[in-house]
């Protein structure tokens, strides 16, 4: 039977809605800035992946509060056939991190890609020391679908 592997390049953008200062301190850091869901089938559903989660430490000493949005730059797609696709729809993430502040505002339900959704919104003061947050992702293989390597990118977007 052939496989279908899907696998991902996660990026970060950070965006500057505020006039920098010289020693100011805004960062996003990731631990993995790949993942493999490994070798699937039609009809295979992969979840927790990875093991550990992808940590996202957001890092401000401005002050003021922030946020941090996800979103999938297209679906899942086929190396050599751009045409095959999978699905957004098959494709979610869930925030699992218990090392947030406890303003309750990390989104732990499965979400889907269809949009750019917020993961977690933090209250003035938060993140001078760092504050991580633990996403870990989920992908369903649609049947039919062609038997290949599937490629996508996540985009972090950290707002202040």
């Amino acid at each position: 039977m052939r496989k279908i592997i899907p696998a991902l390049l996660v990026t970060f953008l950070a965006v500057f809605l505020y006039p920098t200062k010289a020693a100011a301190t805004f960062s996003v850091n990731l631990n993995f800035y790949t993942m493999d869901f490994g070798s699937l089938n039609m009809g295979d559903i992969k979840d927790d992946v990875p093991g550990i989660g992808i940590k996202v430490t957001c890092m401000t000493d401005q002050g003021n509060p922030w946020e941090l949005k996800v979103r999938a730059e297209r679906p899942l797609t086929h190396m050599e056939n751009p045409a095959s696709i999978i699905p957004n729809t098959n494709f979610f993430w869930y925030g699992i991190s218990n090392n947030v502040p406890g303003n309750s505002s990390l989104d732990t339900n499965q979400e889907d890609f269809t949009v750019e959704r917020t993961v977690y919104r933090a209250p003035a003061g938060e993140g001078a020391t760092g504050t991580e947050i633990t996403l870990k992702f989920k992908v369903v293989i649609p049947r039919p679908a062609q038997s290949g390597i599937y490629t996508s990118r996540v985009v972090f977007t950290f707002t202040e």
